[in-house]
């Protein structure tokens, strides 16, 4: 049970960061306020991808309707990609939009994650399983 409190601690303070960088630039209105929180979210996406490897790898250890999310989960992932792909086909980097497909698109995508394996934990706890 102790690597779901350190993906909830790393989950939190990295949310907490991002809050505040985007304090900074919606009240700085500086677009390169979104390149640092980018920089933010990549050690958030490295450990969702990572731990969303691990739950595909044992899929079998987890209940019916979390297995059902983890598909639901790649494929929003493979969507964000798909779309990340065609906008950089159409824009420029520089480009706002897709300095706010960076920001926005991945958060509800984290959160969603946050909130199944935040269940898995109370489910797991429910059963009394040995921490």
């Amino acid at each position: 049970m102790g690597h779901y409190k350190v993906y909830f601690s790393i989950s939190i303070i990295i949310g907490v960061l991002a809050i505040y960088n985007t304090s900074l630039f919606l009240f700085y209105s500086d677009h390169e306020g979104l390149l640092f929180l980018m920089l933010l979210q990549l050690p958030l996406g490295f450990m969702q991808l990572t731990s969303g490897l691990h739950y595909v790898t044992s899929l079998k250890l987890f209940p019916i309707w979390f297995q059902d999310f983890i598909r639901t989960y790649w494929w929003l992932v493979f969507a964000y990609f798909v779309g990340l792909y065609i906008l950089f086909r159409f824009y420029e980097y520089e480009d706002f939009v897709i300095q706010i497909w960076f920001f926005v698109v991945p958060w509800p995508i984290a959160i969603f994650q946050f909130y199944f394996v935040f269940r898995l934990y109370r489910f797991e706890l429910s059963k009394g399983l040995p921490q």
